[in-house]
């Protein structure tokens, strides 16, 4: 009777807890995604629809950059391009607007460069008020049923495990006690012989083996990045992306340089608040980590406040 009690004590406690998150997160953000979906409906089209307005805040330029799509998820690349937009219109700060999501290492980058965010969560709440009634009560009668669709799966399964525990429970309780071994005592004396150590060429082998894999793992590859081997001589569409993205991301976090976009797959753009020679310095030894990607083409382009022309640069021509 005690193993049934705790079987169900813990099933209602996981359905509680599943019921909760269903209906107070989760209905939310369902009633969200639906409302920016129909809000959205017919505006689609293939590619990567933006709009961008220079207006003033508190006297201030401001540039403000809209990015739509339910399903857009902005990343470093976006905010780092919304960044070097701000300078080039000589605005103070920046928005970026999206009915999709922005990644955890977009909004850091974000800061860095004054650029405020305002995604789905934060959007739905502010355009709420002002969409028709229909389909604000449609999104939230569509996320209704879906919260009841998804209870009643909760407690089908919750049930379920409720059963499974039960039943182990009941026979764990069951089990007759294991009685302790008896050990049988051999009058005979234990031989006094002792197995000899091994000796040779394969002892001194077997000696070294230890030390031959602790310096291997003390030399980990130097061409990882982020877990990523960077020394792949010709990286598919995907990796290669991600070399790219790996770049980006360095170059913007050095002291010296803005920013730096991929133009094309052969073409960097970089900003910089350094002279030529320190800039090529500090994006070469970068570029060299990638085999695939040494032999780019770098765009520096002027400083700001600085009159000089756009220059094009190769780290390396083979």
């Amino acid at each position: 009777m005690l193993s049934w009690l705790i079987a169900l004590v813990l099933a209602i406690g996981c359905f509680a807890l599943i019921t909760a998150w269903l209906w107070l997160p989760a209905r939310s953000r369902i009633e969200r995604e639906r409302g920016l979906s129909e809000i959205a409906s017919g505006e689609q089209s293939p590619g990567e629809p933006r709009a961008d307005w220079l207006m003033l805040e508190n006297g201030q330029p401001c540039l403000i950059s809209c990015k739509h799509g339910l399903s857009y998820r902005i990343g470093e690349a976006a905010v780092v391009e919304l960044g070097t937009k701000i300078r080039l219109a000589g605005a103070s700060s920046g928005l970026l607007v999206t009915q999709g999501s922005v990644a955890r290492e977009g909004r850091e980058l974000a800061t860095r460069h004054r650029i405020d965010i305002i995604d789905g969560p934060q959007l739905w709440p502010l355009v709420r008020p002002y969409v028709p009634s229909e389909l604000e009560n449609a999104a939230a009668d569509h996320a209704k049923r879906a919260s009841i669709r998804r209870t009643g799966i909760a407690a089908l399964g919750c049930l379920t495990l409720g059963l499974v525990i039960g039943l182990g429970l009941l026979g764990h309780s069951e089990q007759p006690p294991s009685r302790s071994p008896q050990v049988a005592v051999n009058s005979q004396p234990a031989s006094p012989a002792q197995p000899r150590l091994a000796t040779g060429p394969a002892a001194g082998d077997a000696q070294q083996e230890a030390p031959d894999k602790t310096a291997a793992q003390q030399h980990s590859p130097a061409s990882l990045v982020d877990g990523i081997d960077t020394s792949v001589e010709d990286p598919g569409p995907e990796l290669l992306r991600r070399y790219q993205q790996q770049v980006s991301r360095l170059l913007a976090g050095t002291e010296g340089l803005h920013s730096a976009i991929w133009m094309t797959q052969t073409t960097l753009i970089v900003d910089r608040a350094v002279d030529e020679v320190q800039a090529m310095a500090l994006i070469c030894p970068v570029l060299k980590r990638y085999p695939s990607l040494r032999t780019v083409r770098v765009q520096l382009n002027p400083r700001i406040g600085v009159q000089e022309p756009v220059r094009w640069r190769q780290c390396s021509t083979i």
